[in-house]
């Protein structure tokens, strides 16, 4: 077969529409492993072995009371740096404020995201193969 120069694979050639080049195949995975983007406790597990699941759908859970009290506190840091900012009276303190409000609104969504992660959902529909307990960051439970 001919070789593009310099490279060693063959040469472009266009394709008919619908067809795929030789050796080219792409399937979806057989197995996918979910994990939670948040540590704690595991306190519900929503589905078993063998089970159908869609993507999406809510697998395990875990203890999120805390993350709940980090997002209520961020909310409130927005909301102080927000008073901050309608009360300034010179430009200085309008910058400054203005900077707190940001950095109070970025630990909001990240408390956010941090509550979001206390809920395992499906990345994918299929069946669940097996479910694990390790529940902290960057461990999986296997679904």
């Amino acid at each position: 077969m001919a070789r593009a120069p310099g490279t060693g694979t063959p040469p472009h050639t266009p394709l008919a529409s619908g067809t795929r080049p030789p050796g080219v195949h792409v399937r979806p995975p057989s197995a996918v492993i979910a994990t939670f983007t948040s540590s704690g406790t595991v306190t519900d597990v929503d589905v078993e072995v063998g089970e159908s699941v869609k993507k999406g759908q809510p697998l395990a859970g875990i203890d999120d009371s805390d993350l709940e009290d980090a997002v209520a506190l961020a909310e409130a840091s927005v909301t102080a740096a927000q008073d901050q900012v309608d009360s300034a009276s010179t430009t200085e303190a309008l910058a400054s404020a203005k900077a707190q409000r940001a950095s109070a609104r970025s630990q909001l969504a990240d408390a956010q995201d941090a509550l979001d992660g206390a809920v395992l959902r499906a990345p994918i529909s299929g069946i669940v193969a097996s479910v694990g307990y390790a529940a902290s960051h960057d461990d999986a439970l296997v679904v």
